[in-house]
């Protein structure tokens, strides 16, 4: 077994491993230990290496210095899914972080996206439609653009090369003029407007702390985005940059051009290929030689540049109404190249009753710009608006149905687009997606992959297969086992005879539970600092059942309130007795401090949502 130090110069220097997918978990005196991201964790610091209790990558106890696990070189937890793009010495790695049900923002293990009601109009206009997002010269100066070519909508695997919907927006801090800008006011317009705008990634700038409280507790924020940090870190507070994405998110880093001056980036998954999305913010003319610090500052974000590879997007206020911002860093305008010589300005003082207070020259500008380097704008199609429509129609069915947790045994958002976009593909302009989708899959032959491209395959054997649309292909479907795709089977067939009878509002109704399973295994954990450790766990937790015969267990991936964190594990129509199911847990919970499981009777537990 490796030492703790060891294991973590082993992952922050081996390139087979993405350091930020990692959390150290440290001992406390008297308290449960505390997740830090390993790229926040500071070799020969104030934390000593014998403090560092366990590892954990994707969620997936990797390394336990209690028991002597040690499984960093034999499972795929943490793997680079290929070399980094945004690497040293000019990019710093952060962990992204996203929502975790249980109630807390943690490092990011993939989240699902969900949607509006099926069966009922999307409210939200698709990319490129009018009402997409901001005006140019509103309040909070923004602009959205819908970027062909690199992805899609949605956050999920595109249709005919798809679209990425960016938007950027100079959120204006409170630090000036506070009592003339009616700042509780406008935030909360601000989150309505980022909501409408319905963007796959969301790049901020001037974010104070009382914003990024109200980001985290937003259901919407919650339900469907990764954050590009650490949310409670210092970057946000420094730097006041932020970005939101709900596609996959690979990978996080960034740079410091100078004091409160950075770049952040992401890297997200596309259908295309991977795609770069950064965020800036320029020093202003109100500081001592602005243009001269925005030489200087634009300089190192090329040098930074010039080492990526692949497409970028690059977003942020430029402080900068010419076109030197896109002749410094050699990228493409995104809005002249989608709309030619308009000139529309993003700061205009005329109209800006916020732009004219801070105004030093009363000139209006188009500072904030979205900056590219890679396919050129195209046009964006109706197989885009469809596909976005169903994806999130198809994802909210699964989240009612309890069919949305990988950690769960369920299958992730990013499986559930790939079916979304293969059903679009093969649909025609008079066939109905939401139906077509129920019906091609609940006939489906499991024993075939599903896979965007007909010519992708895989050597690992599996009862569900849903190939990634990008390199390296892999099965994102792995974790579902023979009770999960006895249980799929049947809720695609109950889905399709709903929307074959008209009856498609009853697709969200919740599950008979109670009807389905005859026991409860009740998993109660009291210290919040091994959720990440037990959702990990659930998958050995099924399969320890599954192979004691109760193969139609269903854990429900979301806990129920009843005073602590629980989670109700349906036990099937045969389930193990009370005895034989201590033992099982017992086992499998031996290390996991304040948590237990007991055994329930079919009553004990309320209805599932």
């Amino acid at each position: 077994m490796r030492t703790s130090e060891e294991v973590y110069h082993r992952v922050r220097w081996d390139p087979r491993f993405d350091p930020s997918r990692f959390v150290l978990g440290v001992g406390q005196r008297d308290a449960a230990p505390k997740r830090v991201a390993l790229a926040a964790f500071t070799p020969g610091g104030e934390i000593p290496w014998h403090r560092v209790l366990f590892v954990e990558a994707d969620g997936e106890l990797v390394w336990d210095r209690a028991t002597g696990l040690d499984r960093l070189d034999t499972c795929e937890a943490g793997r680079a899914r290929d070399p980094r793009r945004l690497r040293p010495p000019f990019f710093t790695a952060r962990t992204p972080h996203a929502w975790d049900p249980a109630g807390a923002w943690r490092p990011a293990t993939g989240q699902p996206s969900s949607g509006p009601a099926i069966g009922q109009p999307d409210p939200r206009p698709a990319a490129g439609q009018p009402g997409a997002g901001p005006a140019h010269g509103q309040p909070g100066s923004g602009a959205a653009d819908g970027v062909p070519g690199f992805g899609t909508g949605g956050g999920m695997p595109g249709v005919g090369g798809g679209v990425v919907r960016v938007l950027t927006w100079n959120t204006l801090w409170d630090r000036y003029d506070s009592d003339r800008i009616d700042t509780a006011r406008r935030r909360a317009l601000l989150l309505r407007a980022l909501e409408d705008a319905d963007a796959d990634v969301l790049a901020l700038q001037e974010v104070e702390p009382a914003l990024v409280s109200m980001l985290l507790g937003a259901p919407w924020v919650r339900a469907a985005y990764t954050l590009g940090t650490d949310p409670h870190g210092p970057d946000v507070d420094d730097g006041g940059l932020l970005l939101l994405s709900r596609l996959p998110v690979r990978e996080a880093a960034a740079h410091e051009l100078g004091p409160h001056k950075s770049v952040a980036a992401i890297v997200v998954d596309t259908a295309a290929s991977p795609l770069v999305v950064a965020v800036t913010h320029l020093t202003s003319d109100h500081s001592t030689d602005g243009a001269g610090r925005r030489r200087a500052e634009l300089t190192r974000i090329a040098e930074g540049l010039s080492g990526l590879d692949g497409d970028v997007v690059l977003m942020g206020d430029f402080n900068d109404g010419t076109d030197t911002p896109e002749s410094a860093l050699r990228l493409r305008d995104a809005w002249t190249e989608a709309h030619g010589a308009d000139e529309t300005p993003t700061f205009d003082p005329g109209v800006n009753p916020l732009a004219a207070l801070s105004s030093r020259s009363g000139r209006a500008a188009r500072l904030d710009r979205v900056l590219l380097r890679g396919r050129p704008l195209r046009s964006i199609g109706d197989g885009h608006a469809r596909f976005a429509v169903l994806a999130r129609q198809v994802k909210a069915w699964a989240h009612a149905r309890g069919l949305d947790s990988a950690p769960f045994g369920g299958l992730p958002g990013l499986a559930w687009a790939v079916m979304a976009a293969r059903t679009v593909r093969e649909s025609g302009p008079d066939d109905d997606p939401l139906s077509l989708f129920f019906s091609t899959w609940a006939a489906w032959d499991w024993r075939d992959p599903i896979a965007l491209d007909n010519t992708a395959t895989t050597r690992e054997p599996a009862p569900v297969t849903v190939l990634t649309p990008s390199d390296p292909v892999r099965n994102c479907a792995r974790q579902v086992g023979d009770g999960g795709l006895d249980l799929l089977t049947q809720e695609l067939y109950r889905a399709w005879e709903l929307t074959e009878d008209g009856r498609s509002a009853e697709l969200l109704s919740a599950p008979p539970l109670h009807r389905r399973h005859a026991a409860w295994a009740v998993v109660t954990v009291r210290a919040r600092d091994e959720l990440g450790r037990v959702r990990g766990r659930m998958l050995d937790l099924l399969a320890a059942l599954a192979e004691e015969g109760a193969a139609d267990a269903h854990a429900w991936p979301r806990p129920f309130e009843s005073g602590q964190t629980r989670y109700a594990i349906g036990l099937g129509r045969t389930p193990p007795r009370a005895g034989r199911l201590g033992e099982i847990a017992g086992r499998w919970a031996r290390d996991l401090a304040g948590v237990s499981v007991e055994y329930a009777e079919g009553g004990a537990v309320p209805t599932l949502i």
